[in-house]
């Protein structure tokens, strides 16, 4: 089965990845519609505003390019506990931007455009960052981490603290858990370790490093990790730490025990999770959505397989949400920059075709069926029936044609012993 193109804005000339999406009400519309923000890494920006089926002009909100690569964008409330914002990191910098719109005097017409909120200069490469509520502030906060092991901590304008993992080699996935208020990485190790946050406040000289509060083993390359609700019967409280690996979905507990795991049987390439539309009022339950490298969408409930669909391209990042009053909408990145809302399903047909209907015979197609087996006896019986209506040749000769050849035979058996001498005797 294929997803069906609800939307769909072309790109194909950048190259794009897992962070290069982010979904918020961008433009702090009353409504609270969604706006889709995709970058990639040559530094190209966009914001679409998707309102209705198919792609208009007037869905491409800003187009810009920033000049330097982007690697990740994240749309939360950076600016103050009210307004969403858009931040975007690069390689050396964090740049929060608000997206603000205005008319031209005496036009109906509305343009956007970005003011920027606050900028800090990173003092070592960027490799991710995530978003939160770290310690529990009104606000969201922003955690990046380096390409050599160090996060910083960024509340607006300033910087709350900055640490050094131990033992780090390479980064991998990030991700941080609200309900427990920590941080989850995935080391060169192949371990999955846990950071939380109230121990790293105490720590005062900048840079030390940090110890892990619990780590697993997991033995294989580590694809994504992201934190949710994706067992059933948890509590508000409870979380679960989806692990996707090179051959295996794993549910790991706040204190880094298993609760469940699955062996997978493709090439994970990214994951996200979403509120299950069949939960009860006021229910946790999440369904986690799996895109892999042969462009297919798998959807798992509580680690078991719901549904499979095809893609229109192998996805770099997934969201699920609701875009023209249409909800359980599926967004994807293509590692091409192009962006496509999907929804599972078919489309109705548009003619109504109306069967031909006549009454049957029912003796009719009884003799039919009488004939037809009888046929089959006949042909595969071991004596053959002659038919009734078959050919019959005769042939006839005449005398003088009789003659002539009892003539001819006899010469030519003369003819053979006068040549061939018999055995035994010399001419």
């Amino acid at each position: 089965m294929r997803m069906k193109e609800w939307w769909e804005a072309k790109d194909g000339s950048s190259e794009s990845g897992e962070g290069c999406l982010a979904i918020g009400n961008l433009d702090n519309a009353v409504d609270g519609s969604m706006k889709i923000a995709s970058a990639s890494f040559a530094g190209l920006l966009r914001i679409y505003n998707p309102q209705q089926p198919h792609y208009s002009v007037e869905d491409l909100m800003i187009e810009t390019h920033l000049g330097i690569p982007i690697l990740q964008l994240a749309a939360g409330r950076f600016i103050d506990a009210k307004h969403v914002a858009l931040a975007v990191l690069h390689p050396r910098s964090l740049n929060v931007y608000s997206l603000a719109s205005g008319s031209a005097t005496g036009s109906k017409d509305t343009f956007f455009k970005l003011l920027k909120a606050y900028e800090h200069t990173l003092n070592r490469p960027a490799s991710s960052m995530d978003q939160g509520r770290f310690g529990g502030v009104g606000h969201e906060q922003l955690c990046i981490m380096s390409m050599e092991g160090h996060i910083v901590i960024i509340d607006q304008d300033r910087v709350v603290l900055e640490r050094k993992l131990s033992n780090f080699l390479l980064p991998g996935p990030f991700a941080y858990a609200a309900a427990a208020d920590c941080f989850v990485t995935y080391c060169s190790r192949m371990e999955i370790e846990c950071f939380k946050y109230a121990s790293l406040v105490p720590q005062s000289q900048a840079g030390q490093r940090m110890h892990a509060d619990w780590s697993i083993i997991i033995g294989e390359e580590v694809v994504n990790v992201v934190v949710g609700h994706a067992s059933r019967d948890l509590t508000h409280s409870q979380v679960d730490v989806v692990v996707v690996s090179t051959h295996m979905l794993l549910a790991l507990q706040d204190n880094g025990s298993i609760r469940s795991q699955k062996r997978i049987e493709y090439v994970p390439l990214c994951a996200t999770l979403y509120p299950n539309p069949s939960r009860e009022v006021g229910g946790t339950e999440e369904n986690l959505i799996v895109g892999t490298h042969a462009g297919t969408a798998l959807i798992y409930c509580d680690m078991r397989l719901l549904w499979s669909a095809r893609l229109m391209w192998p996805p770099a990042a997934m969201g699920v949400h609701c875009f023209g009053n249409q909800n359980g909408l599926l967004v994807s990145l293509a590692f091409d920059g192009t962006v496509t809302i999907s929804y599972l399903g078919t489309d109705p047909p548009t003619l109504a075709v109306v069967p031909e209907t006549k009454e049957l015979n029912y003796e009719a197609m009884d003799e039919e069926h009488r004939s037809l087996l009888q046929t089959i006896r006949n042909s595969s019986s071991d004596s053959k029936i002659e038919p009734s209506d078959g050919l019959t040749l005769t042939a006839q000769v005449s005398a003088p044609a009789v003659v002539s050849l009892i003539i001819g035979a006899i010469i030519a058996i003369g003819f053979s012993r006068s040549e061939f001498p018999p055995c035994g005797r010399s001419r």
